[in-house]
């Protein structure tokens, strides 16, 4: 089953490159690339697990206000550090849970498979620096953006994903909510998301990270050159 053209109009995605200092993010409405930024971490106080928290509080008012077809975050690679796993698979908790509070589905894209999808070089020559830059040159010569790498990929998933939706590889599929799910009551999460943090009240303005001057022209017809 293929995305027709309508259905492709219709679909927004909210693509992650999560981490616990800087997580890149991008939003793609239809062919279009809306906005992207980062959520950063760094300046957070109280260790790993308050940033982790204080990432996880942005998405859920984040996906609250763009409201996307599916959040799609980065799969987390075999890693011999036993720490650094566990983190990560923490931090993906976080991510699953903001898009479960914001009753959006999710899926997860591995990250051989999503630079796969961009036809990056990779592999056993290939540096994480020199993945990253592969990233960085796209979306510089895509859409004119000179953006991190963080920032960088996150876009690039979403791109990925696009072109995966696109050529059938992936259906979406409307989500089932259980009668336990539809009872939750949201009232005291709603009161925690308020303040991310001692240190930041989140802005009803616009995200951290957000620039709307990112929607660029040209950006819809890079995306959907990819696509096909």
């Amino acid at each position: 089953m293929y995305l027709t053209e309508q259905d492709r109009s219709k679909t927004t995605i909210f693509a992650l490159d999560q981490s616990t200092t800087r997580t890149g993010w991008a939003y793609i409405s239809g062919d279009e690339l809306v906005c992207s930024g980062v959520l950063d971490a760094t300046k957070i106080k109280g260790g790993v697990e308050r940033r982790i928290q204080y990432v996880g509080k942005k998405l859920i008012w984040m996906l609250r206000m763009y409201r996307p077809s599916i959040v799609v975050y980065e799969g987390v690679q075999v890693r011999r550090n036993v720490r650094t796993a566990m983190v990560l698979a923490q931090l993906q908790g976080a991510v699953l849970l903001a898009a479960g509070i914001s009753s959006k589905p999710t899926d997860v894209i591995a990250p051989s498979e999503w630079r796969r999808a961009m036809a990056f070089d990779q592999g056993r020559n290939h540096t994480e620096t020199d993945l990253k830059a592969q990233a960085i040159n796209y979306v510089f010569n895509e859409f004119g953006m000179k953006v991190g790498a963080d920032e960088a990929e996150a876009i690039c998933i979403g791109v990925a994903y696009l072109r995966k939706l696109t050529s059938g590889e992936i259906v979406l599929k409307k989500p089932q909510r259980s009668k336990a799910e539809e009872t939750v009551d949201s009232a005291a999460v709603d009161n925690e998301v308020a303040t991310v943090g001692d240190e930041e009240e989140v802005s009803c303005e616009k995200p951290v990270g957000t620039s709307l001057s990112y929607i660029q022209r040209g950006s819809k017809k890079a995306l959907r050159k990819k696509a096909k």
